[in-house]
């Protein structure tokens, strides 16, 4: 008994040690001898890039179609809540944006004393968008815009503080 219990204890190492060598010797000549194949996953006509996530999939990504700066400037402009007490707060909007550029599944994920909804509304009535493209094709992209507010109860709409 102590016998085989002394092999297995010596042979045991001996075994697993060789088998771990064999393997990086293969994985070395695998290395050395093959090429590095990049694999991009196939996705149907219709499918729905998330933003950012996604966004190394991606030739370009999607943008309004003047530009960042001028989404902020036309929101704040049609952006017209009446509001009787003082709000501040974020709301986050979510949608998709699809191959022409106009926004679908458009969904509040935060809301702000149910300024969402005139924040979607305002979001639909702006120009249409740039969508994303891969492989030099428009795509589908799902799309999220934060929206900070801080509006001042009976204030004019040029002098409120609605900021992405």
């Amino acid at each position: 008994m102590k016998k085989i219990f002394f092999l297995t204890l010596f042979l045991f190492p001996i075994i697993v040690l060789s088998q771990s060598k064999n393997n990086t010797k293969t994985n070395k000549q695998s290395k050395e001898g093959s090429q590095i194949v990049k694999v991009e996953p196939v996705f149907g006509e219709n499918h729905v890039y998330d933003y950012p996530k996604n966004a190394n999939l991606l030739d370009s990504t999607p943008e309004y179609s003047e530009g960042a700066v001028k989404f902020d400037e036309d929101f704040n402009i049609a952006f017209n809540p009446s509001v009787t007490e003082d709000v501040k707060g974020k709301i986050l909007i979510e949608f998709v944006i699809e191959k022409d550029g106009s926004l679908s599944h458009i969904k509040i994920l935060r809301n702000v004393q149910q300024l969402g909804s005139e924040a979607v509304k305002t979001i639909q009535s702006l120009k249409k968008w740039k969508p994303a493209t891969r492989n030099k094709k428009p795509v589908r992209t799902k799309y999220l815009v934060p929206i900070e507010i801080d509006i001042k109860a009976n204030t004019p709409n040029e002098e409120t503080g609605v900021t992405r």
